[in-house]
């Protein structure tokens, strides 16, 4: 590194001393045209400002001495030195020498700044232009990744969406639009929010804002409508992004349309409530005839009653089993069809033969609810191949429909014709009528018309629905029309005019209650609109000494509560016209002092036990009931004589 340093010194005065003798050589040939003595130190001075810029100062001082020395010898001739001339002449050279040198050290100092600056400048712009080329790389790899990002969130079958931190949407994807229907610009920003449901809106806008404000994942459900106009159940999916410092930068999310999942769910819950709806009728609807049943075995055990009581006693057995047998057959029936196992026995009948069957079947149904009934039949006899037993089952479940769903008083119509190679049979009614939205239902298993508290005979809601698959075996089809509540039904069974399939039955429903003997004579009013289940009870009643008085409606009860003043009263729940609560309440407010005991007997189970109590029920008895417990509630007393309330 030395020798470096010392050749580099020894180069500059190499050159510093070449400027000199080229200096002092000019001066020499310029001397004829200078003159001998004038202006010795000029050509001296530009080479001492050469050498002071280029070599720096060093050499400078080197070339300014012997630069004096050779201008001295060479071209001043009569100034000694020693002098007073010689020395002012010298002093100058030397003040001359000072400022050149000085001046072309600055300039040189300067131009050394100015190119240790211009290659400053020149790495500095070559970092920026590779940086800016790094850039330029960058941004084409992330316009690159962007879309294939993008690509990939429009090939999803998903609807995918981003935002700032402040909620405002900056990306959608294709599924989205297509979903919505609506411009990609237009759900920008706010515009995202306009396709969600109205009543949703503000949930969707308040949940958005709440996972921002705590920089969080949120999962939000609503409605947002449909490029066809409707609105489908979409659940919203979203997570936060934060930047390196925890900054929300925005959301990314998905939204998927679960409307299938929602009616799913829907139907399953329906399907669940149906099914419980149906256990509980067919408790209900099997506690019923079990009633009279037992009343009657108990007055068969009487042994002083008359035998006009044991006759009837035995009659009432005989009806509730047989009504109990079409009860536990609907059930089967319902599962023999389920499983396809249901076969029809076909042969071929005449179809007037069959109504003939079916309307004596419904016979003490509909005379019992004092409807009127008109029946059609073809002028010439129809024969169709079906299974009798089965076919009337149809019939015979239709019109056991519609007296029961009819006001007493009511009426009702069969009409019977061949149109073409088919044979349309009608049973229209004028009773309560099918509500519009329950009309596309009416044939699913376990639908019932009618749910009320009054109706008790309403059955297991099954009925319709295996008369429509007995049909629908004997290759043909059922309609259900009606023009509202209260506007009565109109049922119309559509056979061809000779049939070969397989086929199931149907059946019905009643309703039913009973109660217990006692020493001392008391009123009791029995109220139950099971004809069978009034009777039985108030025979057993009248067997321990009792007065009895039977009331088949919620009216009449009333009537005769205010009329015999009872100490009992013993009171089905599901009355028709009143109900029983609403009985009770109306007792319980006509009172005029006296208090007599009220008994709910029901088949409906324990959920009624509540509002029994608050309808003013002293005790609430599930059917059958056994006749030593109603025997005790009967006979037990407060200190006043009256009904001790249980």
């Amino acid at each position: 590194m030395r020798n470096v340093d010392w050749q580099l010194q020894l180069r500059r005065y190499g050159v510093a001393l070449a400027a000199l003798a080229a200096a002092a050589g000019f001066r020499w040939l310029l001397g004829p045209l200078l003159g001998a003595g004038e202006h010795p130190h000029t050509l001296t001075f530009g080479a001492l400002a050469l050498t002071a810029w280029y070599t720096g100062s060093g050499p400078a001082a080197a070339v300014a001495l012997a630069g004096y020395a050779a201008d001295q010898a060479l071209f001043i001739d009569d100034v000694p030195l020693t002098s007073t001339t010689g020395l002012v002449g010298a002093g100058l050279y030397a003040v001359a020498c000072a400022a050149i040198i000085g001046t072309a050290a600055a300039a040189r100092r300067g131009r050394k700044r100015a190119e240790s600056d211009a290659r400053r400048a020149s790495a500095e712009n070559r970092r920026l232009e590779r940086e800016a080329g790094e850039l330029r790389t960058a941004k084409r790899a992330a316009r690159e990744q962007y879309e294939k990002i993008r690509r990939l969130a429009d090939a999803v079958p998903t609807l995918l969406w981003a935002s700032d931190a402040g909620g405002a949407c900056t990306f959608v994807n294709d599924e989205w639009v297509a979903f919505t229907g609506e411009d990609r610009q237009a759900l920008t920003g706010d515009g995202w929010t306009r396709p969600i449901h109205p009543d949703d809106r503000e949930l969707v806008t308040h949940t958005l804002a709440a996972a921002g404000e705590h920089r969080e994942a949120f999962t939000v459900l609503y409605r947002m409508r449909h490029q066809d106009g409707g609105y489908r159940w979409i659940v919203h999916r979203a997570r936060p992004c934060l930047a390196s410092g925890g900054e929300l930068t925005g959301f990314v999310g998905a939204l998927t349309d679960i409307t299938e999942e929602k009616a799913a769910e829907e139907t399953l819950r329906e399907a669940d409530r149906r099914k419980d709806e149906f256990l509980a009728t067919v408790a209900h609807e099997l506690r019923n005839p079990l009633a009279p049943i037992r009343y009657a075995a108990q007055i068969l055990r009487l042994k002083d009653a008359p035998d006009s009581a044991h006759d009837r006693a035995r009659d009432v057995i005989d009806r509730q089993v047989q009504h109990l047998s079409r009860l536990v057959d609907d059930l089967l029936d319902v599962s023999r069809i389920t499983l396809g196992r249901l076969l029809l026995q076909t042969t071929e009948v005449e179809l007037g033969e069959v109504i003939e069957s079916a309307v004596e079947a419904s016979r003490t149904l509909i005379d019992a609810s004092r409807h009127t009934l008109s029946v059609v039949l073809p002028p010439e006899p129809v024969r169709v191949e079906a299974d009798p037993t089965r076919l009337a089952q149809v019939f015979i479940n239709l019109l056991n429909n519609a007296a029961k769903y009819t006001p007493p008083g009511g009426h009702i119509s069969l009409s019977a014709a061949r149109e073409g190679d088919t044979i349309v049979v009608k049973v229209k009614d004028t009773g309560i009528g099918i509500a519009p939205e329950v009309l596309p239902r009416v044939f699913d298993t376990f639908t019932r018309i009618d749910h009320s508290a009054e109706r008790a005979q309403a059955g297991l809601g099954i009925g319709l629905s295996l008369a429509r698959h007995l049909v629908e075996l004997h290759g043909g089809h059922i309609e259900a029309h009606s023009e509202g509540l209260g506007r009565g039904s109109e049922f119309v069974v559509t056979l061809p005019a000779y049939i070969r399939s397989d086929a199931a039955d149907a059946s019905d429903r009643p309703a039913n209650g009973g109660e217990s003997p006692r020493e001392r004579v008391l009123r009791i009013l029995v109220a139950d609109n099971n004809a069978d289940a009034a009777e039985s009870l108030s025979v057993l009643l009248k067997a321990a000494g009792h007065e009895t008085y039977i009331a088949h409606d919620g009216l009449q009860a009333v009537e005769a509560s205010k009329r015999i003043h009872p100490d009992i009263v013993l009171l089905e729940i599901g009355l028709p016209r009143l109900n029983g609560y609403e009985v009770a309440r109306a007792i319980r407010a006509r009172a005029n002092g006296s208090r007599p005991k009220i008994i709910a007997l029901t088949g409906w189970g324990h959920g009624d036990r509540q509002r029994a109590a608050e309808a003013g029920f002293d005790k609430h008895l599930t059917k059958p009931v056994d006749p030593v417990v109603l025997k005790h509630l009967v006979e037990q007393r407060d200190g006043s004589g009256r009904s001790e309330r249980v």
